[in-house]
């Protein structure tokens, strides 16, 4: 019952916001009337779309835990949290990356992600999130006196490079290729990334152009955040923010060192 209400009130939306908008050309010239007619069918739009969003929102944190996604028929259960993981792919990198590393071994991560949702002992470089216990360096020139068994980068890497005021397409590969010297033997790096929102990253998983033993990749299947795996081409025919807010499609890769 509560679906079906969230649903006929997208419906709705979607009905008040076909053809009334008050700037198209269309509605040039309109007497007045008409136009707070219009001004009037808009705030019910925005209206509808407020209440829309808050009671998905709701009913992702509320449902959303009770459900899971496969990746390789094994199941994982859907995130969720107030920071970050309603909309969005944090709902499956999060449980992914948990159930692959041993919170009792050295960890490294790139990108203050983890912090916000659970606690344990790790090393967190971030250049630009300013909080307690993160180092503020560069992840490409970062040199710490010691090696990690994990190294773990949730959504951040499609940044480098891209986001930044210095924009630079190599930056990325630069970045992996020193996490790979700060592995010990036997280690993993494991990395998270959406999809179609960096040209630079796609490429990078498309020729597998850093030698990672394995990629995995999962879609956006629905409104409620539901996710299923996927093969790479699918993937890429996604596009970032359509038809789904944030990734619509996420890459998982794993880079294993092996021992000389």
């Amino acid at each position: 019952m509560f679906l079906e209400i969230v649903l006929k009130l997208k419906e709705k939306e979607a009905i008040y916001k076909d053809g009334w908008n008050l700037s198209s050309a269309s509605n040039n010239g309109l007497p007045e009337r008409m136009r707070r007619a219009i001004r009037e069918k808009r705030f019910i739009f925005s209206l509808h779309s407020f209440i829309f969003n808050h009671l998905r929102h709701f009913a992702i944190r509320i449902v959303h835990p009770l459900f899971s996604f496969r990746i390789n028929n094994i199941k994982y259960r859907y995130f969720t949290h107030k920071y970050n993981a309603i909309d969005g792919e944090r709902c499956v990198e999060i449980p992914w990356v948990l159930t692959q590393i041993d919170v009792n071994k050295k960890i490294l991560e790139v990108g203050n992600v983890l912090s916000h949702y659970v606690n344990f002992s790790h090393t967190v470089v971030d250049r630009y999130e300013r909080a307690p216990e993160v180092i503020n360096e560069d992840a490409e020139v970062f040199q710490p006196t010691t090696k990690y068994d994990f190294i773990i980068s949730i959504s951040t890497l499609e940044h480098i490079g891209f986001d930044e005021t210095v924009k630079d397409d190599l930056k990325i590969s630069r970045v992996i290729s020193n996490l790979k010297s700060l592995i010990n033997d036997g280690g993993k790096i494991l990395i998270t990334v959406p999809l179609v929102y960096n040209p630079t990253i796609d490429k990078i998983v498309i020729n597998n152009d850093e030698g990672f033993s394995k990629m995995i990749f999962l879609k956006q299947i629905s409104r409620f955040n539901r996710w299923k795996q996927c093969t790479l081409d699918e993937a890429l025919k996604l596009k970032y923010g359509s038809k789904y807010p944030a990734a619509n499609s996420v890459a998982f890769l794993v880079f294993d060192k092996q021992g000389v």
